[in-house]
């Protein structure tokens, strides 16, 4: 029962993570104008950061989705492995993508792509190797009569992650 839930809920969060990214990506100025002024001067700013942190929407929702999981099995000392080898790979890249990049300060946004995609493949791997996935649940929709204890459940943790993107 929990590699099921793990499963579906790892499959909603690639459902929403893409439907997330997709509004942020082709829609940057409707979701900015929540937090800014339509003539704000961030805009200018803020419009490329979004679109290229928006990338990271599906890897940022798996990864707390794992962290979770552990978390469900008892199990803090794998999320903490993971979300330090993590932030060491932010760490080294951040310089390399604000100052030698094209990008700038939106260059911030590839290095947190890059160490989100680490941490959701290594909790994939290790959920894995734990047999806590069924990779056949997590690559189609849960069926309806889950939905809704998912969304219920999961919804806290998407507004968390939408605000995080945000």
């Amino acid at each position: 029962e929990t590699r099921k839930k793990i499963s579906e809920t790892l499959s909603m969060c690639n459902i929403l993570g893409l439907l997330g990214m997709l509004l942020m990506t082709l829609q940057p100025r409707f979701v900015l104008r929540m937090v800014l002024a339509a003539d704000a001067p961030a805009m200018t700013v803020a419009i490329p950061y979004l679109r290229l942190r928006a990338l990271s929407m599906i890897p940022a929702l798996v990864t707390a989705t794992g962290f979770a999981a552990f978390r469900g099995t008892l199990d803090t000392k794998t999320p903490l492995k993971i979300s330090a080898g993590a932030s060491v790979i932010k760490l080294l890249l951040d310089p390399l993508f604000i100052l030698k990049s094209p990008f700038l300060a939106a260059g911030a946004t590839l290095a947190t792509f890059c160490s989100e995609v680490f941490a959701s493949i290594m909790n994939v791997v290790t959920l894995s190797k734990r047999n806590l996935i069924e990779f056949k649940l997590v690559s189609k929709p849960p069926a309806r009569d889950v939905l809704v204890p998912l969304l219920t459940g999961g919804g806290v943790m998407a507004i968390r992650q939408i605000a995080i993107n945000l």
